[in-house]
């Protein structure tokens, strides 16, 4: 493997790695979940012995994967295709596919795992699917380039990093609508997380070399 291929390699392991405890769909110990842009697929990796153990095909371009919060799915965001496959995590199988938007990038859940967040990198909007029935059921518009995606723990709101208007988009998500203008930060935030007592937002900016703190 070359230089390039390796360093290749250890982007995606850093950026789309989703590990999933044992649940209802393993009992094996964890297992990381992997994506593969190059081979449109996903490794499946056991963390125990550190080997690929299975390799699932999905659509076009995968980078973002997120598992639901029940431990029993993964999804995956194929930014070539323009649409999510839905991995079954007991099986390894693909169960759907179903159309978001141009260039899917993130996804995030409801703590409940009744909606996915899933930004349009391209469509500069936000879809909010229901994971019972892969139905869109509504379709945020945010300001530009939207990425990251992060939902308090309580539910009630999610953060957009809009990366190339740097700015951050407020949702909330009772009335599937943006709530007031969107916040400045510094230059391409690209990521950001939500601690898990919903107090801060933790806002890595690629431009700017910084991270900005947002107190919820």
């Amino acid at each position: 493997m070359s230089a390039r291929s390796c360093r290749h390699v250890f982007a995606v392991l850093a950026l789309v790695v989703a590990v999933a405890v044992p649940g209802r769909a393993q009992s094996s110990g964890p297992r990381a979940y992997v994506t593969n842009r190059n081979s449109d697929s996903v490794w499946v990796i056991d963390t125990t012995t550190n080997t690929v153990i299975d390799t699932v095909a999905v659509g076009v371009l995968p980078q973002f994967i997120a598992i639901t919060p029940d431990g029993d799915r993964a999804f995956v965001g194929n930014v070539g295709s323009g649409n999510v496959s839905v991995i079954d995590l007991a099986n390894h199988a693909v169960a759907a596919t179903f159309p978001v938007g141009l260039i899917p990038h993130a996804i995030d859940f409801t703590p409940d795992g009744v909606f996915a967040y899933v930004t349009n990198k391209d469509s500069d909007n936000v879809v909010v699917v229901n994971t019972a029935t892969y139905a869109v059921v509504a379709t945020i518009p945010v300001v530009f380039r939207p990425a990251g995606v992060g939902i308090t723990p309580d539910g009630s709101t999610a953060y957009v990093a809009n990366e190339l208007a740097d700015r951050i988009s407020v949702i909330d998500t009772a009335t599937q609508a943006t709530v007031g203008a969107a916040i400045a930060v510094g230059s391409r935030p690209a990521w950001l997380a939500v601690e898990p007592d919903g107090s801060h937002v933790y806002i890595p900016q690629l431009g700017s070399n910084t991270v900005t703190i947002l107190d919820t």
